[in-house]
């Protein structure tokens, strides 16, 4: 195992608060055959400087340093993506968290275990979940989030629930998902939907492996943006119909980037199909066909903004 490297691709904007602690956990790692690339947006606060200073005393630790900048963060990945990664399989880190000493350890041999079944030529992705920690590092004592349910398209259409800071994938796979269109939601979801098109083996570990840190600033993951009020709260606003009229042109670029007659490809087609009509055509058709969210509350919400889709469809 020991030979094998891995890349590590790290997107930095304005992450000078928390990136050092980050970056220790990097160099605290159990493996020790890794590089890190970093590329950071145009950060003006004092990121730069310090992820500067980790290269200059650790020669794994390298700055992807161009006139790119404001890309946003799926753009940011998809930018490292294209570097000239020396890995055999690729792990994405964000700036804010932290991650257990043995993470990179652990995935690398969950990947090599699908790698031995299923041949190094093949897709494949391993993922997994987190413990949750507050804005100053200390550890909120809830349940980890249960990620295991195998994801499929029927799934993936409505929400993503992997997340990149838990990835790590193959070469293949990274082939497949790079140039990351400006359609994507995010680089994870991007990649979780190339890997099913693609029918990439796909592994899920159960212990948490990283710390992920809740703060104003990710309230898309936040743990409080999850609570019952919340969700409910989503009903009588927009944001939950914006996002699945905007995920159209993720999933038409999807398809358009692949081709044949897969099962995946026909659901995919009639998806954006149907979706685009908006109203009862929309929800009737991802009744019929089962394409819902973990969890009935979280599916009834996904049911009832599909239906209301056409009275907000001037806000895109």
């Amino acid at each position: 195992m020991t030979n094998k490297k891995i890349t590590i691709l790290l997107a930095t904007y304005k992450g000078a608060e928390y990136i050092a602690e980050q970056l220790d956990s990097l160099l605290n790692q159990t493996y020790s055959n890794w590089e890190l690339i970093i590329h950071d947006d145009g950060s003006p606060d004092e990121t730069l400087d310090i992820i500067s200073a980790y290269a200059k005393t650790d020669n794994r630790v390298k700055i992807l340093l161009d006139t790119n900048k404001h890309l946003g963060a799926c753009q940011n990945f998809s930018h490292l993506m294209s570097a000239n990664i020396e890995g055999d399989y690729v792990m994405f880190c964000d700036q804010d968290d932290i991650w257990e000493s043995d993470k990179i350890e652990k995935s690398l041999n969950a990947i090599l275990s699908l790698e031995l079944t299923h041949g190094i030529n093949e897709p494949l992705m391993v993922y997994g979940t987190y413990r949750m920690i507050n804005q100053e590092g200390g550890i909120l004592y809830l349940d980890s989030p249960d990620y295991s349910v195998k994801p499929n398209l029927r799934l993936l259409l409505s929400q993503n629930y992997i997340y990149g800071c838990t990835m790590i994938i193959n070469r293949r796979l990274l082939t497949l998902s790079s140039s990351i269109p400006n359609t994507a939601e995010n680089h994870d979801y991007w990649i979780c939907l190339v890997a099913l098109m693609n029918n990439a083996h796909i592994g899920y570990i159960i212990e948490p492996m990283i710390l992920y840190r809740q703060h104003s600033n990710n309230v898309s993951g936040s743990y409080t943006n999850a609570s019952f009020l919340n969700r409910i709260k989503r009903i009588l606003n927009d944001s939950e119909v914006v996002s699945i009229k905007s995920r159209l042109k993720m999933f038409r670029s999807l398809n358009e980037r692949f081709e044949g007659e897969s099962s995946h490809k026909k659901l995919l087609s009639s998806y954006i199909e149907n979706v685009s009509k908006g109203g009862w055509a929309a929800l009737l058709f991802c009744v019929k066909n089962g394409i819902s969210r973990r969890g009935k509350l979280q599916s009834i919400l996904f049911y009832f903004n599909l239906w209301r889709t056409p009275k907000s469809i001037e806000l895109l």
